[in-house]
């Protein structure tokens, strides 16, 4: 048992000091060169990060996401085949129209189809 609790010791020690050099790097203005992808605002212009499915009005974007949920492929179909939803694809430029906490109203830039997508899925650029 003394193992155990001289291990966990060691570590707990060795947490606490990687934490203590990461703020000290941070205070100290280390900049490591990645620039993370920011939300977009309104009136921004954007990338769609990942592929996704966007919804034309705000109650099929509600239905999308409890098809979503539930796992219902078939549900979704429908939902394309009506046209309730489009596809856009990763990478595409997008506008944010309207920015939410949760889901957005973006326009496709290329394409000019206006929807609803998760907020999430709109950035100020790619990944790296």
């Amino acid at each position: 048992m003394k193992f155990l609790s001289g291990c966990f010791n060691v570590i707990m020690t060795i947490v606490g000091l990687i934490f203590i050099a990461v703020v000290v790097l941070k205070l100290l203005g280390y900049d490591d060169g990645y620039d993370e992808p920011e939300l977009v605002k309104d009136g921004i212009m954007g990338v769609l990060v990942m592929g996704n499915l966007i919804a034309v009005r705000e109650e099929a974007n509600d239905l999308l996401a409890s098809y979503s949920k539930a796992d219902n492929t078939e549900g979704i179909k429908t939902m394309r085949a009506r046209g309730e939803v489009f596809v856009g694809e990763k990478g595409q430029k997008v506008h944010v129209i309207k920015y939410g906490l949760l889901t957005s109203y973006i326009e496709i830039v290329e394409t000019g189809q206006r929807g609803y997508i998760d907020t999430h899925s709109v950035r100020s650029k790619m990944y790296e």
